[in-house]
């Protein structure tokens, strides 16, 4: 019912605004704390399988009729709310592990221990190349260690939760809640991308020249 969608129209606001001030105080170092798992199990309700899956069946209802008022584009917001809260709450352990270690995270340049994050600051003002270019590696061998597992791990859930939720694989279950057609994406990019890459070098490199003193062909990341 309009009241029913209406209480959690309200309560996922509350849930919204309670994990973003987390994210918030975490990531800006206001505490050390990562509490999201406390937040999603006080909203548990939120992200039932009964709610995704009534939500769902207003969400397609409305596309079989191709309803698009302001109404149906709420259903639909609401039904990719629950999804993503569903996906977010089978992975919230993870999240939290990854921002715990992220926060301890150290790695060594030149003998020098730099904290995991800081270090992306330490290198945007480095004005050496080659220790940009240091501190860039030293970061994505820690990533790929210490972070990479654990996003991997975190990624498996959701496949395999798409799948128990009905959808033949991942991609599948994003072009519905989404609804976006990413295989026609996919095709309009792949197609954009090789009418400009004839002429994509000789517009870029000369404002790149004038910014950085290099060439696009020596451009790093770092």
């Amino acid at each position: 019912s309009q009241v029913e969608l209406a209480a959690y129209r309200t309560a996922a606001e509350q849930f919204t605004a309670e994990l973003m001030l987390e994210y918030y105080r975490h990531y800006a170092g206001l505490q050390e704390d990562f509490a999201i798992e406390a937040i999603y199990d006080r909203h548990a309700g939120l992200f039932s399988r009964r709610a995704v899956d009534e939500l769902r069946e207003l969400a397609d209802r409305d596309a079989g009729a191709q309803t698009r008022d302001d109404e149906a584009r709420s259903r639909q917001a609401l039904f990719a709310f629950a999804v993503e809260g569903l996906l977010g709450q089978a992975t919230k352990d993870l999240d939290a592990q990854i921002a715990r270690r992220e926060a301890e995270l150290q790695i060594e340049v030149d003998g020098l221990p730099i904290g995991f994050r800081e270090s992306a600051v330490v290198e945007q003002n480095e004005p050496d190349r080659e220790r940009r270019r240091r501190i860039e590696a030293a970061r994505l061998e820690a990533t790929a260690r210490e972070l990479t597992p654990l996003h991997r791990e975190a990624l498996e859930r959701s496949h395999a939760l798409s799948r128990e939720l009905g959808w033949p694989s991942y991609l599948a279950m994003c072009e519905a809640v989404q609804r976006v057609d990413l295989g026609a994406l996919e095709r309009q990019t792949a197609s954009f991308a090789a009418a400009t890459e004839p002429s994509y070098d000789a517009i870029v490199d000369p404002p790149v020249r004038r910014a950085v003193g290099v060439g696009i062909g020596e451009l790093r990341r770092s």
